[in-house]
């Protein structure tokens, strides 16, 4: 059977004498050019079929291959979780022509952001507010107050003693201020102050001057420090009566 296409009348149409010549009877195929291709008419697929020029709402999870890309002059991107709470739900990540790429929290409509960290294209970090590392809970930079123990081989008691550190990776940085402690006897002696910290292996010892001020006179001391202590001992030779020190040490801890 011959098939052919008649352009003037826009339709398949068919051989009805059977024969090997196409002489006709010719009769309209009751099929359009669609379903001869195996397409179903324009604008009529199936619910779960994805178009090209409209916002499809999946599902399901979707999987994007190797490759995907975003593209447009601000690579927008939004992310966007419902279960949170009002104006804390919208995320995107969004390149404003400068150069860097920028990961922003948004209110619900979009119109103020809230908060932004960038990545530059040279390696560069910068983050609107604090960072904190390790899971600590205070910021890098920023300095928290401890308690610690005084003690001695000469006894010091009384006093105000204050004491604060803070935190860079595995660095400490610590200060002290010992203020109008006592000393029952003069001499050669060590303050033991008790730090947070484990001090780090590998150290042995390390020390730093520092100032200290016994019977009201000033003289240099050596705050230090012994790997695997949780102290730091301050020596000096003191008159006996009222005494004063600070210091500032790095510490390398564990």
């Amino acid at each position: 059977m011959f098939i052919r296409y008649n352009e003037s009348l826009d339709f398949w149409e068919y051989d009805t004498s059977g024969g090997q010549t196409g002489a006709g009877p010719w009769l309209k195929l009751p099929v359009d050019f669609n379903q001869l291709n195996n397409k179903p008419p324009t604008y009529t697929l199936p619910s779960n079929v994805a178009f090209k020029d409209i916002d499809n709402v999946f599902s399901v999870p979707q999987t994007l291959p190797q490759g995907s890309t975003i593209r447009g002059n601000n690579s927008v991107f939004y992310i966007v979780g419902l279960s949170n709470p009002p104006d804390s739900r919208t995320w995107r990540t969004i390149t404003y022509g400068d150069g860097p790429l920028h990961f922003e929290a948004m209110n619900d409509v979009v119109s103020i952001v809230q908060g932004r960290i960038s990545f530059g294209r040279n390696g560069d970090f910068r983050a609107g507010n604090t960072i904190s590392e390790l899971g600590r809970a205070a910021p890098i930079g920023y300095w928290t107050a401890f308690t610690p123990v005084l003690s001695g081989p000469l006894g010091p008691t009384g006093g105000t003693l204050t004491a604060q550190y803070t935190l860079i990776g595995k660095t400490a940085i610590i200060q002290l201020g010992l203020d109008a402690f006592n000393l029952a006897s003069g001499g050669v002696n060590e303050l033991y102050i008790t730090i947070p910290f484990t001090i780090a292996s590998g150290m042995g010892r390390t020390g730093v001057s520092c100032n200290i001020n016994t019977a009201g006179s000033w003289q240099w001391a050596m705050a230090y420090i012994t790997a695997g202590e949780s102290i730091i001992k301050i020596y000096g030779t003191w008159a006996s009566g009222t005494g004063y020190a600070w210091v500032i040490i790095p510490i390398a801890i564990a």
